[in-house]
């Protein structure tokens, strides 16, 4: 019936299709563009590092660095192009490494205003360790109490940022603030290197940490299997042998992934 279609048919005249198609990619236009991806948040810090002595190409203040995001920009200055894309490189179009960072504006934490706080530390172990007055909460995994439900994940290759002391850094930070850390399989200190650093004044006494397998391990050791086995037994050896209470396997695809960004400068896995 005349005046009830929408769009257009193939009758329709040429002028007119191409206006409506137009007009649908003017309207598709707008629809990415609300969504653009920006790589990190603006929270202020390059308008307020102007505004002191700093220059750009200088690696910024720690005590200037308010959020996490701050910390890529941060790398891009002090970091030349084949370290950063390292660091910052993620598979495929990078889809996936987006939409682990956009979903957390979905998550809704719920108020809990005047409830008493006061008996928390009654629900949980009892110690008299000196650090228990300064923690409020503790999380125990596999038997072992940490100070919260987070950890430093692997982070490979701590030798581009930092080559004098690289992982040491985790280790020393994990145990200052009572959080487990997770050493790399492609770690650039040993597992021996990193098993002298661990600290025995911790919330489990020795450092606990786990492991990502062959050249790092403290108390737990994560191990990527190695086309040649021999490898990895020689690996989890030398995990027992620096102490690891437990080893944790990473499954990944079975096929390689894209990391497009490594890709350019070969750095994928070195």
């Amino acid at each position: 019936m005349p005046g009830t279609k929408t769009g257009f048919t193939s009758s329709s005249p040429p002028a007119t299709r191409h206006a409506s198609f137009a007009y649908a990619c003017s309207l598709a236009a707008v629809a990415f563009a609300a969504e653009q991806w920006i790589n990190e948040v603006d929270t202020g810090l390059t308008d307020y590092l102007f505004s002191t002595n700093y220059t750009e190409g200088q690696l910024p203040l720690l005590k200037d660095m308010r959020a996490v995001m701050d910390f890529d920009y941060a790398a891009r200055q002090f970091l030349d192009n084949r370290k950063y894309s390292f660091y910052r490189t993620a598979a495929g179009g990078e889809w996936s490494y987006r939409n682990n960072l956009d979903v957390w504006k979905k998550v809704m934490l719920r108020p809990r205003h005047l409830h008493d706080a006061s008996k928390l530390n009654e629900t949980l172990p009892a110690t008299s360790e000196p650090w228990a007055i300064l923690t409020i909460s503790r999380v125990t995994f596999m038997g072992y109490n940490f100070s919260a439900p987070i950890f430093i994940a692997p982070a490979a290759r701590g030798g581009y940022a930092n080559p004098e002391r690289a992982e040491l850094n985790f280790v020393d930070a994990a145990a200052k603030e009572n959080i487990l850390y997770t050493a790399t399989l492609y770690a650039s200190k040993t597992i021996e290197e990193l098993a002298v650093q661990k600290h025995n004044d911790t919330m489990n006494g020795p450092q606990v940490m786990f492991q990502q397998a062959c050249l790092s391990l403290l108390n737990h050791a994560q191990i990527y299997t190695n086309a040649n086995f021999s490898v990895t037994w020689d690996a989890m050896k030398r995990a027992e042998a620096a102490g690891a209470k437990a080893f944790v396997w990473t499954i990944n695809a079975l096929s390689d992934s894209t990391r497009h960004r490594a890709a350019r400068y070969n750095t994928t896995n070195t």
